[in-house]
C-alpha cells in the first residue's frame, strides 16, 4: 500500500493571511505527495502572484 504525504505550510501571501485570519489556523496551504522524498508534490496555486483568481493545480 502506498503512503500519501500531506505537507502543510503557511506562505505569508495576502490570501494566506486572509485565510489565517478567518480560520484562526497557523497554516493555510496544503500539498500532497506520493513520493517519500517529497520530490514531486501536487498543489493548487496561483499562476501570477498578483492575481489570486488565476490559479490551477500544479506539480
Amino acid at each position: 500500500m502506498k503512503n500519501i504525504y500531506l505537507i502543510i505550510t503557511y506562505t505569508g501571501t495576502i490570501p494566506a493571511k486572509l485565510i489565517k485570519l478567518y480560520t484562526k489556523n497557523e497554516y493555510s496551504h496544503i500539498s500532497i505527495s506520493l513520493d517519500k522524498e517529497l520530490k514531486e508534490m501536487y498543489s493548487f496555486a496561483r499562476l501570477n502572484p498578483y492575481n489570486f483568481l488565476n490559479a490551477r493545480n500544479v506539480t
